[in-house]
């Protein structure tokens, strides 16, 4: 991680202003790849948990026609449900789980359970309430759980992936954005240039841009991912260049380069013979990733392609309903993980991962057949039919 010292400060300084009670709207725009993610993480890493809440809430490409999508993750989050609980979860967990937050959020609870997806017989929503006048009584409730949660400690949310929410999302940020300034709450938004940002006139927003790395900071970030093997002369200058400085690139290219090369010489260091265009690597991200999926066994390559469809994050027990015994699935994560393909997010009660980027599980799964891609889905809905029967209201 390099080359955002001055990011990460202006971060640190909208922290202090919202931790003094101006609260604080920071949007951070960037192309895919070029760390806006690496960069939140940063963040949240520096931070003491116990003196800061932080709640986030992630988009999906799949999600954006599910309503309040990744305000619920936030939702989740502040009342202290792990995500392995919203298998079986009871209303009285919820009533609990709110009460313990404030109990003048009381009159809340139809809106908070409903935006859960549990039942409730005690606590329904009222007949009348719906249209638009149910969307702003879930808007407002979201808006108090935030506001109630404050009192505990400053609130730092972290919304990624912005570009991809939903329309009922994106109104209740707007919502929320009215009272932030007299809280202690930082609300960091992540999206990619297309998306268009109405709210930057908001005398308490900070607008960051990321844009590709500058030449010592991209080479910096070379010589690291190589760490002790030994890349022939030239190297490390040919793949800034080729890159453009861009993170994602600088990182897939490197270990394309790094991988195509043999196990080792005499002092056991990697010692690639060719640079990227005696390689044949293409000039994008895209095409670098294929090159790199192109070298998988059939095992892995058979979960990486079924995990694509299942979608940015997966599970392990959705996999092994779907692959059965045709593949050593415990071997080929691990082969996954190893090259830095995936990510292991969640260990108990289950194994869930998650693509390390999401043009790594677009490629993947822009590679699969029409055809192929209808049979699978067809398999995971099911294995998620099985696996799920008590949800599937939800």
């Amino acid at each position: 991680f390099c080359g955002r010292d001055r990011e990460l400060e202006v971060l640190h300084a909208c922290l202090k202003e919202a931790c003094a009670g101006r609260g604080q709207i920071v949007t951070v725009m960037g192309e895919a790849g070029v760390g806006k993610s690496r960069l939140l993480w940063e963040f949240s890493q520096s931070l003491d948990r116990q003196r800061v809440i932080q709640l986030r809430g992630h988009c999906q490409p799949y999600d954006t026609d599910t309503p309040y999508r990744p305000l619920v993750e936030v939702l989740r989050r502040g009342m202290g449900l792990r995500k392995e609980d919203m298998a079986n979860l009871a209303p009285e967990q919820v009533v609990r789980a709110v009460l313990a937050i404030d109990s003048s959020l009381e009159p809340y609870l139809p809106c908070y359970l409903h935006l859960l997806s549990v039942p409730s017989a005690d606590h329904p929503l009222p007949e009348d309430l719906k249209g638009e006048s149910l969307r702003a009584a879930l808007i407002e409730a979201m808006a108090a759980m935030v506001t109630q949660g404050l009192r505990l400690a400053p609130i730092l949310m972290l919304l990624e992936d912005w570009h991809w929410a939903d329309v009922a999302s994106q109104a209740g940020l707007h919502a929320m954005f009215d009272v932030i300034a007299n809280y202690p709450l930082m609300i960091v938004v992540t999206y990619r240039p297309e998306y268009e940002v109405r709210w930057r006139s908001l005398a308490h927003h900070t607008h960051l841009e990321l844009h590709p790395l500058e030449r010592p900071q991209a080479q910096r970030m070379v010589e690291s991912l190589a760490d002790s093997h030994r890349l022939p002369p030239g190297t490390v200058d040919e793949i800034v260049q080729y890159t453009d400085g861009q993170p994602l690139f600088i990182e897939e290219l490197t270990r394309a380069i790094l991988e195509s090369g043999p196990a080792g010489g005499d002092d056991g260091n990697a010692a690639p013979a060719n640079l990227p265009e005696a390689l044949g690597i293409p000039s994008s991200v895209e095409a670098v990733i294929r090159a790199r999926l192109v070298q998988l066994d059939a095992e892995a390559a058979t979960v990486l392609r079924l995990a694509s469809v299942i979608g940015g994050e997966f599970g392990r027990d959705v996999l092994a309903q779907v692959l059965g015994a045709s593949v050593n699935l415990g071997e080929a994560l691990e082969r996954l993980k190893s090259l830095d393909l995936i990510r292991q997010v969640q260990v108990f009660p289950e194994a869930v991962f998650r693509f390390k980027h999401s043009i790594t599980q677009r490629v993947v799964y822009e590679s699969l057949l029409i055809q192929s891609r209808a049979s699978l889905h067809e398999q995971v809905a099911q294995a998620i039919e099985t696996l799920q029967a008590s949800r599937l209201f939800e």
